[in-house]
């Protein structure tokens, strides 16, 4: 699962990828200093969450492709749960759209 995250983010020149230990993946543009899109591989899917200026970039798109947020955690942070890394590929690619 992790390679095909890899795989849509090296489709997009302006994306780069980090992966944490816990298996976060983080998912930065250039020209965006605050803000990331954030994929949690679940066993049941995908958890998407975004931050700072990419929430304003993406989140009307992730609304209307995917649904109001899953969860809250703490009262700041929202997750989208996506069931398909085809789906998570799309988000991706609108991300990394110039």
């Amino acid at each position: 699962m992790h390679a095909n995250i890899n795989a849509a983010v090296k489709h997009c020149p302006l994306l780069s990828l980090d992966v944490h230990e816990d298996g976060l993946h983080r998912i930065s543009r250039s020209g965006i200093d605050k803000g990331s899109l954030w994929i949690r591989i679940k066993v049941t899917g995908y958890s998407i969450c975004i931050t700072g200026e990419v929430k304003v970039l993406m989140s009307n798109f992730i609304r209307t492709h995917f649904g109001s947020e899953s969860s809250v955690i703490q009262g700041k942070i929202y997750w989208h749960n996506i069931s398909n890394i085809g789906d998570v590929s799309k988000i991706i690619h609108r991300f990394g759209e110039p």
